[in-house]
């Protein structure tokens, strides 16, 4: 999510998302155990529901603070890391 910009992020459980998810975890993950934890980072005021099936993130922040580490994480790969 915070890789999109943070807000208005749509497709949170289609079936190519839920590979992406799948791929970064090592194993297979279901629309069911995305919604429970998109409800659970809702109701800890992570994420926001913006509409139906609209999801982002609450606070600004944390959207920065995700990309400034991703960045810090590239930057410390090099151009020569695959």
């Amino acid at each position: 999510m915070c890789k999109q910009g943070g807000q208005g992020v749509k497709k949170l459980f289609s079936a190519a998302t839920l590979d992406e998810y799948s791929v970064e975890l090592g194993r297979l993950v279901g629309a069911e155990e995305i919604q429970k934890v998109a409800n659970m980072l809702v109701d800890s005021n992570i994420l926001a529901r913006d509409g139906h099936g609209i999801y982002g993130v609450s606070d600004p922040f944390v959207a920065e603070a995700y990309s400034s580490r991703a960045n810090v994480l590239k930057t410390l790969e090099g151009p020569y890391q695959s």
